[in-house]
This record gives structure tokens, C-alpha cells and sequence, in this order.
């Protein structure tokens, strides 16, 4: 399975990091793949700079773009039918929420702009660095919480997640777990971590 990250912002070079030790990940910005050299080779060799439209190809695309640019880059990802977009760090800010109608989740409409994607919030809880930090093993692993009303599509973020040395916890639905998640709510920026057995 292909994974793509889209952004190169704090978001996205911090889950490159967390991804480059494990698996090859594609990644890409608006900016182009020239732009994206040093950060590769800063990064890994299973970082692959790549064009918004290759990165597209991917089975699983991560969205690691401030909510309020979703909908510029849903334009230029249009028709994403059966893919995942495992969203990272979609978070809502005192000043955006105003701009998210009615008050509805922010996870609401990205799956309106990404049309037909499976939508899947997960790593939103943590700060923007924290996903590449390396944690002792004693210490544990970092707990991850994942939301999404697609099952085989959280299940498939859950296993890379765990792959790449998180502790998913799957919370069922935006709409149900993921508001515990959502800006400033009960586990918001909460660093947990599942002890070793």
C-alpha cells in the first residue's frame, strides 16, 4: 500500500519523520517537488519528493494542511474515490471555528471537499513536533486516537499507526469519539502512552 503526505508545513515534516524510519512515504506540497529536495535528504532516503498529482496516486493520502487551505487542495485532489485521508492534525482554532458553518465538525466538511474519499481524523490530539519524537521503550508507546465512519479505513490507519510505533485507540465516529479530539476538547493535547506489557 502507497502512502502520501500532502504539506510540508510543521504537520507534515513531523509525520515524514515518523513515517521515514518504517516505510517509504511520498510527499508533496503546492510548491512542487524541487522545493522538497533538502527536506528529503534531510529526512531519509523513504521520503520521495513528488507533484500533488503523483502523490494522489496514493491508496492512503494524509491531509497535513491548516483546515482553512482543505478546500484549495480538495480542488487539486478532486475525485479521491476509495481513498483514505488519514487527517492529520485538523485542528480548529478559536478564530476558524466561526468559518466552519453552522458550527458543524470541521470533519463534516472535509469530507464534503474530499468527495468520496474515506475520512479518517487520527493524530489530532498531540502538538505539531510530537508524532517524531522518539519515546524509550520503557517508557512506552504514544497513544494515537483515531475517529472515522469508514471501519476498514480506521482499521488500515490503526495498523500503519501501530507499524510506525503508536498506540492506536480507535473512537468510533467524528461525530461520537472524534469530538473528544476536536480543538480544545477533553483530550486534546493529552501526550499518553500505552506501558509496556
Amino acid at each position: 500500500m502507497r502512502y502520501a503526505i500532502i504539506g510540508t508545513g510543521n504537520v507534515g515534516t513531523a509525520s515524514a519523520q515518523a513515517f521515514a524510519d518504517r516505510v517509504a512515504v511520498t510527499i508533496a506540497n503546492t510548491r512542487g517537488p524541487q522545493s522538497l529536495a533538502s527536506l528529503a535528504g534531510d529526512l531519509a532516503l523513504a521520503v520521495i519528493p513528488a507533484t500533488i498529482g503523483d502523490a494522489r496516486k496514493a491508496e492512503v493520502i494524509l491531509a497535513a494542511v491548516p483546515f482553512l487551505q482543505t478546500r484549495e487542495l480538495s480542488a487539486q485532489v478532486a475525485g479521491l474515490g476509495g481513498k483514505i485521508d488519514g487527517r492529520h492534525q485538523q485542528r480548529v482554532s478559536s478564530t476558524q471555528r466561526d468559518e466552519v458553518p453552522g458550527g458543524r465538525l470541521s470533519t463534516d466538511t472535509d469530507a464534503e471537499l474530499f468527495h468520496g474519499a474515506e475520512m479518517v481524523k487520527a493524530f489530532n490530539q498531540t502538538r505539531a513536533g510530537q508524532p517524531n519524537r522518539k519515546v524509550a521503550p520503557e517508557q512506552g508507546r504514544r497513544v494515537v486516537f483515531i475517529a472515522s465512519n469508514a471501519t476498514t479505513a480506521s482499521a488500515t490507519i490503526a495498523d500503519r499507526a501501530t507499524q510506525i510505533g503508536f498506540a492506536p485507540v480507535e473512537v468510533e465516529g467524528p461525530d461520537a469519539g472524534g469530538i473528544l479530539v476536536q480543538a480544545r476538547n477533553a483530550l486534546t493535547l493529552r501526550n499518553l502512552y500505552e506501558l509496556p506489557q
